[in-house]
C-alpha cells in the first residue's frame, strides 16, 4: 500500500461532507502543515511535489483527491511519519490546533506580485453552480432514502451477515482501530471510484447485489460482529449519503464487502420476499436518480469551468519561481 488515493470530502445530498478532521486526529499534530492561498496560486502543485518526492524515496503516500475536481490534490498524508500537508481553504477549512507547536501554516498568498482583478463575478458564478448542484443531489438523495427492505428479507440478510462474520472474523484481545475514508465521490466527472484503493487495503472483495436498502442491513449486521470481535474496520461511506456504507473493509481478515465489483457475489435479492412491484419501483426510482445526478454533474462541470477561469485570472499575478523555491526548501526540511 505504498501509494494510494482517497477522498476526505464528498458532495452529498446534504451538501459538502468532510472527513478531514477525523483524518487529522490520527496524525501527529506537530507534523500538520496547512496551505493557505487563493485558487491558482499553486497549492495543488505544491502538494503534488511532496507526494512525488516521498514516493521516490519509498515512503507510503496517501493522496487526497479533490471531490470537485479529482485531477487536483487537496492533501498528501505520509502515514509512517504521521505527517500531512492539506489545502486548508473552503470548503474544508483547516487550522492548526496550536500554530508553531501543533501545526504550521504554509502561506502561498505572499507570492502575489500584484493584485488580481475581476475575481468576484467568477467566484459568485462558481458558488452558484455548486448551489444548484446540491439542489439536484438533495433530490436524488431523497429518492434513494425512500428505498425499503421487506422485514422478512432484512432478517434473512442479517442472519447471512452474522454467519459470515462469525466464520471469518477471529476475536482480538484489544479493539481494532476504525476509520472512515471515501473511495467514491460525485465530481465534475460524475461518480469517480477508486477500486485500486479498496484492493490495496483488502486484496479480496465480496460484492453485494440487491440494492442499497438490502446492502445496508448486511453492512450494519457485519459491522456489529466485527466490532464485537475487536476487528479493525475501514468504512467507506456512500458518496451521496455518508450515513450509509458503500464498502466495509476488514484488513485483519484480509477481505472487504463492497457494493462495487468483487471476486464473488452475495445475492441479497434472493433472501426473503421480493415482489415485482418492489422491483418496478426500484427501477423507476433509479431512472429518476440518474436524471437528477446527470443535472448535478452538469452543474459541477460548469463550476469547474468557472474555477478554471478564476485560476487563469490569478496565475499572471503569482511569482511561481518563489513558490517553487519554497517547495524545494520544504522538501529539504522534510527529507534532507
Amino acid at each position: 500500500m505504498n501509494d494510494i488515493s482517497i477522498f476526505l470530502g464528498a458532495n452529498t445530498s446534504g451538501g459538502f461532507y468532510s472527513l478531514y478532521e477525523e483524518a487529522i486526529a490520527a496524525l501527529d499534530p506537530r507534523r500538520l502543515y496547512v496551505i493557505k492561498g487563493s485558487a491558482g496560486c499553486g497549492k495543488s502543485g505544491f502538494m503534488r511535489r511532496v507526494a512525488e518526492r516521498a514516493g521516490s524515496l519509498g515512503e507510503e503516500v496517501v493522496r487526497v483527491l479533490c471531490s470537485g475536481d479529482p485531477d487536483s490534490l487537496d492533501g498528501v498524508i505520509l502515514p509512517r511519519r504521521g505527517l500531512a500537508v492539506f489545502d486548508g481553504t473552503a470548503p474544508h477549512v483547516l487550522e492548526p490546533t496550536l500554530t508553531g507547536e501543533k501545526g504550521f501554516y504554509i502561506d502561498l498568498s505572499r507570492f502575489y506580485t500584484h493584485p488580481a482583478k475581476n475575481l468576484l463575478p467568477l467566484t459568485e458564478e462558481y458558488k452558484e453552480h455548486y448551489r444548484r448542484a446540491y439542489l439536484y443531489l438533495s433530490a436524488a438523495g431523497s429518492l434513494r432514502a425512500a428505498s425499503l427492505c421487506p422485514a422478512d428479507a432484512a432478517e434473512a440478510i442479517r442472519r447471512r451477515a452474522v454467519s459470515l462474520g462469525e466464520r471469518s472474523l477471529r476475536r482480538e484481545k484489544a479493539a481494532g482501530p476504525s476509520k472512515r475514508i471515501f473511495t467514491d465521490a460525485f465530481t465534475c466527472k460524475g461518480t469517480v471510484s477508486l477500486p485500486e484503493t479498496l484492493r490495496a487495503i483488502t486484496p479480496k472483495l465480496v460484492a453485494l447485489t440487491g440494492g442499497r436498502a438490502r446492502s445496508e442491513v448486511f453492512f450494519r449486521a457485519l459491522r456489529e460482529v466485527a466490532d464485537a470481535r475487536g476487528q479493525e474496520t475501514v468504512i467507506c461511506p456512500d458518496p451521496l449519503d455518508p450515513d450509509r456504507i458503500a464498502h466495509l473493509l476488514l484488513p485483519g481478515a484480509g477481505f472487504g464487502i463492497t457494493t462495487g465489483v468483487g471476486d464473488r457475489k452475495i445475492h441479497l435479492e434472493k433472501l426473503g420476499s421480493s415482489d415485482e412491484a418492489e422491483k418496478v419501483e426500484e427501477r423507476e426510482a433509479a431512472q429518476l436518480r440518474e436524471s437528477l445526478l446527470h443535472k448535478a454533474e452538469q452543474e459541477l462541470r460548469r463550476a469547474k469551468g468557472a474555477h478554471d477561469r478564476l485560476e487563469a485570472a490569478v496565475n499572471p499575478c503569482i511569482d511561481f519561481a518563489g513558490v517553487s523555491r519554497t517547495a524545494e526548501e520544504f522538501l529539504e526540511k522534510l527529507f534532507g
